[in-house]
């Protein structure tokens, strides 16, 4: 149940552990509380994630259960990766692999090799994952230890990405998504996000349901990341369009959602999205400051630019100093490389540079608004989008009310007509 709804799995776990605690089953203790803490994990819940593993952590190394380790350090690495610790990530895969070293257990080993890969993508370095996780997959073919090739087969795509080929990852991620879906509904999540990505850089015409597909499955499992990770492929199409009201909307609901969860390493692509946003409105000054921020935000965590878009961003870069001038855009960068990741942050997501809104009409919504909006229109009671939102319903009619202010509205079916008319006008 955990890979199908991991916020349902919970309570069964819960009463796992309590019956292990009073039998005085350590093992059993520790067996339940582990993928208490992987249900967090799925959802991108590092906080709750890192203490439920940190309540039996002690116990599993006494007890020396290689798997037990095993799985401790990977809900150390894990969550490390997302947030743009890697030297933390690394140290707990080296620990998870010497756990396993001696028993030769194949699931645990391919899933160490798979995150030491996310990590060297992250880091710049796609080819080598493509180099020993291929024999990997292999191993654990041959061996039967089916429940690891997703995410050696998810690993190889993102290193395929990160090299520069979209194409063998797109073909490999749709293969991907038909084996898991319906069966894991967490790495059907990260697939579907993933091949959203890969079909936009080859503008193949399925790249927006893709990535429709990959928010709804997101919000799905409760991962907000994932969810808004595809909101903001979303957002690069609408960029693409030149739609660039929906494309701010999409990155900064993404950008709310990193630093509200503390996931650094999708910090700057949320940044260079919006400088994108900013320099398509005419905004050079705040575009060139957002790179720049970007570009540090990148430098303190030590990682690259992903996907690689070097000409595309390149592009972009040089006609904000033809609009500027040399001298101008030089102080912009200097200016925006200045600012602290968090100084960033808060900059980008108050309303100055390019986030400036209007008090009233569509463009005054506000990403959490927008997606209200949309939900409304799905025809979705209050009490069922704040179930999809993971907010409470109170939230939800606040933030309606809000709308109809906004909008100069009276009823959901009013919302709903117009926001199924805006939404077939920018087809």
């Amino acid at each position: 149940m955990q890979f199908l709804n991991p916020r349902a799995a919970r309570a069964e776990l819960a009463r796992a552990a309590e019956l292990a605690r009073a039998a005085g089953d350590d093992w059993a203790l520790v067996a339940s509380e582990q993928p208490t803490a992987l249900t967090y994990l799925y959802q991108g819940e590092h906080t709750q994630a890192a203490r439920a593993n940190e309540e039996v952590a002690a116990l599993a190394e006494r007890l020396g259960d290689p798997l037990q380790v095993a799985r401790r350090w990977f809900l150390v690495a894990a969550p490390a990766q997302l947030d743009g610790r890697f030297a933390e990530a690394r140290d707990a895969l080296e620990r998870l692999r010497a756990a396993v070293a001696a028993t030769g257990e194949p699931v645990w080993e391919a899933i160490g090799d798979t995150f030491v890969g996310i990590g060297d993508v992250w880091q710049g370095q796609p080819e080598r994952p493509l180099e020993y996780l291929q024999p990997r997959l292999e191993r654990t073919l041959r061996l039967g230890a089916g429940i690891a090739v997703p995410w050696l087969l998810f690993t190889i795509a993102f290193a395929e990405l990160g090299a520069g080929r979209p194409e063998p990852a797109r073909d490999r991620l749709a293969g991907l998504v038909a084996l898991v879906e319906g069966r894991d509904a967490v790495i059907t999540a990260w697939a579907l996000h993933l091949l959203a990505e890969a079909r936009r850089l080859l503008a193949d015409g399925d790249a927006e349901s893709t990535a429709l597909r990959a928010r709804a499955s997101g919000e799905g499992i409760g991962n907000r990341l994932v969810a808004t990770r595809a909101a903001l492929t979303l957002g690069r199409l609408a960029a693409a369009r030149g739609e660039w009201t929906d494309a701010q909307q999409h990155a900064l609901a993404h950008l709310d959602a990193c630093v509200e969860g503390g996931h650094r390493s999708y910090v700057p692509g949320c940044l260079d999205a919006l400088a994108e946003v900013a320099a398509g409105l005419g905004a050079h000054d705040d575009a060139v400051r957002l790179f720049a921020a970007a570009e540090r935000a990148r430098a303190e965590i030590g990682a690259v630019r992903f996907p690689p878009e070097d000409e595309h961003w390149a592009n972009i870069e040089a006609e904000l100093r033809e609009a500027l001038g040399d001298e101008a855009y030089e102080a912009a960068r200097a200016q925006g490389a200045e600012l602290g990741t968090e100084d960033a942050l808060e900059w980008a997501r108050r309303a100055r540079g390019p986030r400036r809104r209007p008090p009233g009409g569509w463009d005054s919504l506000t990403p959490t608004e927008a997606r209200v909006v949309e939900l409304v229109a799905e025809g979705l009671t209050n009490p069922q989008i704040g179930e999809r939102m993971f907010i409470s319903a109170g939230t939800v009619k606040t933030h309606v009310a809000h709308i109809f202010g906004k909008l100069d509205l009276h009823t959901r079916t009013e919302l709903g007509a117009q926001a199924v008319e805006r939404k077939k006008a920018a087809r």
